[in-house]
């Protein structure tokens, strides 16, 4: 399992992105997130409003956004954890966060 990058969220959790995510997952779904690693990089280590998010139906699933720079949509990332490392699941473009994502940290 080739490792494209580790990061750390702001709770101290570590989070892998491998090379198999990104080029059988990510890019294959969403071609628009080829070349975007550091943008997820940074929506990881630096989600938008300073807020972490758990997923509606998958509990083991956080979720992190990041305002993209033409302020017309959210990067999201998906990550799903066992204890306080992580795995990135995907990314991608989405217009607005999803309802039923409850908010699980909150920066300030």
């Amino acid at each position: 399992m080739n490792i494209i990058f580790e990061v750390v969220d702001p709770r101290g959790y570590k989070v892998t992105c491998t090379e198999d995510c990104l080029n059988n997952h990510i890019i294959p779904h969403h071609p628009n997130m080829s070349g975007r690693e550091e943008e997820i990089k940074l929506t990881i280590e630096n989600p938008e409003f300073g807020l972490i998010y758990q997923d509606a139906n998958r509990p083991e699933r956080n979720i992190y956004y990041k305002l993209s720079k033409k302020k017309d949509s959210y990067l999201k990332v998906v990550v799903e954890f066992d204890k306080e490392e992580g795995i990135v699941i995907t990314a991608f473009p989405v217009s607005y966060p999803k309802s039923g994502e409850k908010i699980i940290w909150s920066k300030n």
